[in-house]
């Protein structure tokens, strides 16, 4: 409300559209801290619809100006706001009559396991299975001259089916969930060949174990320390194996 601005001005006046070069990385960069993010975070929003620009105690629409080059007048969305759903609140424990701050739930595993890939719960992961044996993942549809298939379609046939609800998001968050369904596809039938006794409950969870590793050293060897610099990095110190006393859940903060 005034004399307040609207947080998309603010961002709009802060963050400048500009190209700039960073030379020690690339797009995957980028494109792997979402990826990774969508492993251990997901807020669930409330069910109910946010109806036009209205405040509502489950909707808090962000205004925009009527020149907006994204939201505003004559473009595509051609709105006045933006919708702003809260998320489903955590229970509390306190007692009736008291407040605490309202808190959000993870809908995700906390732990870095490729939920993004195999999902994060049983009706997901099944639905995500071949059932034909092998312990493979579901493949789409294959392009003409291309041996590698896509990811299998979501149900209305509008966009791909992953182990996260966000897989369609934009195209370089699909192609790395492709990659990811590839590898667990290419790492199961290396062990149906090595293991020609073992079922498919087996090869799947054996191979789900071997990418789970994978995407674990990647994050750890390479994201990380690109991410914090060395010197920082290396003050989390050594992995000392797993301590169940940890609380692994992710911050609200960082979710």
């Amino acid at each position: 409300d005034p004399p307040n601005p609207s947080p998309r001005l603010i961002s709009q006046t802060i963050v400048l559209d500009r190209p700039f070069d960073e030379l020690r990385a690339t797009h995957i960069l980028m494109q792997w801290g979402q990826f990774l993010d969508h492993d251990v975070t997901l807020a669930p929003g409330l069910a109910a619809t946010c109806v036009g620009c209205q405040k509502t105690d489950i909707c808090l629409p962000i205004f925009v100006t009527s020149d907006d080059p994204v939201f505003g007048v004559g473009t595509f969305r051609n709105g006045s706001c933006i919708p702003f759903r809260r998320s489903v609140p955590a229970c509390s424990n306190t007692p009736v009559g008291t407040f605490d701050p309202r808190q959000q739930i993870n809908d995700l595993t906390s732990y870095i396991d490729g939920s993004m890939v195999y999902g994060s719960d049983p009706v997901t992961a099944t639905s995500l299975r071949d059932t034909t044996g092998g312990g493979r993942l579901r493949v789409g549809f294959t392009l003409p001259g291309n041996s590698k298939p896509s990811l299998p379609l979501n149900d209305a046939r509008t966009g791909f089916l992953a182990g996260d609800v966000r897989v369609n998001e934009q195209p370089a968050l699909v192609t790395l969930h492709t990659i990811w369904m590839r590898e667990h596809n290419r790492v199961a039938a290396r062990l149906a060949a090595l293991n020609p006794t073992w079922n498919d409950e087996r090869l799947y969870q054996e191979a789900r174990k071997i990418v789970g590793a994978e995407i674990q050293k990647i994050t750890y060897s390479e994201f990380l320390p690109t991410i914090m610099g060395s010197d920082v990095f290396n003050l989390i110190g050594p992995y000392r194996g797993y301590d169940p006393r940890r609380d692994a859940s992710v911050t609200n903060e960082f979710a």
